[in-house]
C-alpha cells in the first residue's frame, strides 16, 4: 500500500465513525445498501485527501486535519441525507 492509499484508507475510517451515524443510523431510515454508503465514504476521503493536499505546508500546519475533516464530513453528510430527503 502506498503512502497516498494509505492517507485514504485512514480518513475513511474515520469519516466512517462520524457518518455512519448520520446516513445509515441503527435503523437504517432510508432503506440504504450498507456496501453503498461505504462507497460513497470512501469516495468522501478520497475527495478531502485531494482537497487537503491541495494546499501547501504553511496552510497545513495552520489548520487542523481532524478539525477539517469533521466538518467535510458533517458537511457530507447533511448533503446526503437532504438528497435521500428529496
Amino acid at each position: 500500500m502506498d503512502q497516498k492509499t494509505h492517507l485514504i484508507c485512514e480518513t475513511a475510517q474515520y469519516m466512517t465513525l462520524d457518518a455512519w451515524p448520520i446516513i445509515y443510523g441503527e435503523d437504517n431510515k432510508y432503506d440504504q445498501d450498507s456496501r453503498d454508503v461505504m462507497e460513497t465514504i470512501r469516495e468522501w476521503a478520497e475527495e478531502f485527501e485531494n482537497w487537503w493536499q491541495s494546499h501547501d505546508e504553511d496552510w497545513m500546519d495552520a489548520n487542523d486535519y481532524l478539525i477539517e475533516l469533521d466538518d467535510f464530513t458533517e458537511k457530507k453528510a447533511k448533503e446526503y441525507i437532504k438528497g435521500l430527503e428529496d
